[in-house]
């Protein structure tokens, strides 16, 4: 009981076991995103993982295209997990500028 107290107590601070890829030092995968034209690996990018029936995610559309055309800030890659047609549909109803591809 007591070294479970005490694990508890220690992943307040920081995750036990962390399974996440993405990390500080941890340089882009490009197996991550198999079917991606783009080049991650060059330049800076601001990846944003986006789902189609999200109603947050839509209102990031806007922010996003202007985020895009901005020369100094970094491209803009959304992800989201679609068929193509489903990805070009939401593109076409959202009015999405940026660059996307699926997952």
């Amino acid at each position: 009981m007591l070294i479970i107290a005490i694990m508890a107590w220690k992943s307040q601070e920081k995750p036990l076991i962390d399974f996440s890829r993405l990390k500080i030092g941890n340089h882009w995968k490009n197996r991550w995103l198999k079917n991606s034209p783009h080049n991650l690996h060059k330049g800076s990018h601001f990846v944003v993982f986006l789902s189609r029936d999200c109603p947050y995610c839509k209102l990031w559309i806007p922010f996003l295209n202007m985020v895009n055309t901005q020369k100094y800030l970094p491209q803009v890659l959304g992800i989201m997990s679609a068929k193509n047609e489903d990805l070009d549909e939401f593109k076409a109803e959202q009015m999405v500028r940026c660059s996307f591809t699926n997952k």
